[in-house]
């Protein structure tokens, strides 16, 4: 442009470099400021259906000399089957593109070696696996004349478990009677989960509490109760994936046949919720020693003994658990007693009412207190205090979900058609 008026061009080419050298310009910042830019996303530790969850992304700028500006984050979610709608779940996908959501968020200024974070919300309506990524990291500055973008390989994987419910406060009693033990040994802590044993002498590290005041006093030395552990379960619960309208395919047994959920659909995921949440409740409880059996096309059987990981772990499976038509629940029942041997109590959570076979195959197990609870005679929902969503207040901290509202992102729907 220079040259131009000094050797009297026109006027059209000093214009025309002026364009150039802008377009040039703009070119190399964009590019240098999608290139400098570095991503972190940060996934929460649990999420639940109905929830809103927050997906964050640790934004840092490598640039010694430039500033980002104006940095938008394209993050892509890949939901499971069963959140995709019918037309798309039986379409090809020509592109690659059906069945996946789309989330944004981003930054207004990214100083030059520092870092900023973004973020969005997320309302998932069905539970199951999402796979997160890639992500496109695009920016118009400083001029917006075009826009600059990056693909950045970030894949991360997140489960969602099945909605929370409110239980009633005498849910206990309605599932197990006393007989069981449940509600005994719950309110005795610590190492004195069992039947009373005998008496031995002080041993470094008893507890106060365990002291038999009355042979200490005959023997003139300090005396504790002993007792004996049980290793038996103390419960297991077992959920019946019974959904007749399933199309029993060779692949993963997910399809169903509609994209919205029907009554038979509705009726196992209130199934899923109320397992979840007793899984939930009861996995809080340090001296509590649970098992988990999942009955669906393949026979999963978990067990628990309070720990957190273990717990997160069942949570995980009966997110991914798909229904299918022929739940073979007396086989589930061999394999459980082979790998964990005979619960104090049986607790089978179904949609559908027991036939003869299941009645005689429960009635056989007269050494376990056997209750099955069903959507389908309204005994299910009995347990349940109201019909609202949400979490459970009674239940354990570290599965409390996030409630505080976050701004600076957008709000995205998954599992649900627009």
């Amino acid at each position: 442009m220079i040259g131009g008026v000094i050797r009297a061009y026109n006027l059209p080419l000093a214009l025309a470099g002026l364009i150039l050298s802008a377009l040039l310009i703009h070119w190399r910042w964009s590019r240098h400021t999608v290139v400098s830019i570095g991503l972190q996303r940060e996934l929460p530790d649990e999420a639940y259906v109905g929830q809103p969850l927050t997906v964050r992304f640790r934004i840092a700028n490598r640039s010694r000399w430039l500033p980002a500006w104006l940095v938008q984050i394209d993050d892509t979610i890949r939901g499971p089957e069963s959140a995709r709608p019918a037309q798309e779940r039986w379409v090809p996908r020509l592109f690659g593109r059906r069945g996946q959501f789309a989330a944004s968020c981003g930054v207004g200024l990214v100083p030059q070696g520092g870092q900023m974070m973004a973020e969005y919300q997320c309302v998932v309506a069905r539970r199951g696996r999402y796979d997160f990524g890639p992500v496109r990291a695009s920016s118009g500055s400083p001029l917006g004349l075009m826009i600059a973008r990056r693909t950045i390989d970030a894949a991360a994987a997140l489960y969602v478990y099945p909605q929370l419910v409110r239980l009633r406060a005498d849910w206990r009693q309605q599932i197990w009677s006393p007989s069981a033990g449940d509600s005994v040994n719950a309110r005795s802590g610590g190492g004195m989960d069992g039947e009373f044993f005998g008496i031995r002498g002080w041993r470094a590290g008893d507890s106060r509490r365990w002291i038999h005041w009355r042979t200490t006093a005959r023997i003139g030395e300090p005396a504790v109760r002993q007792f004996e552990q049980d290793r038996r379960l103390r419960c297991c619960v077992m959920v019946d994936a019974h959904l007749p309208s399933a199309v029993a395919s060779s692949d993963d047994g997910r399809r169903t046949t509609g994209g919205e959920l029907t009554a038979e659909e509705a009726a196992l995921e209130r199934v899923l919720s109320v397992a979840a949440t007793i899984i939930t409740r009861m996995g809080g409880a340090s001296n509590s020693r649970i098992g988990l059996v999942l009955v669906g096309r393949e026979i999963v059987t978990l067990t628990s003994l309070g720990g957190l990981e273990q717990t997160k772990a069942m949570l995980r499976h009966l997110a991914g658990l798909a229904g299918y038509p022929r739940p073979d629940l007396t086989d589930a029942m061999r394999k459980t007693h082979r790998l964990l041997g005979q619960p104090r109590s049986w607790l089978v959570l179904s949609p559908r009412l027991p036939d003869d076979g299941h009645r005689q195959l429960f009635g056989s197990q007269s050494a376990a207190d056997c209750r099955w609870m069903s959507t389908h005679d309204g005994s299910l929902d009995r347990l349940i205090e109201n019909p609202m969503t949400g979490s459970d207040p009674g239940l354990p901290e570290s599965f409390g979900a996030e409630t505080a509202a976050l701004g600076g992102g957008r709000e995205v729907i998954l599992g649900r058609q627009a």
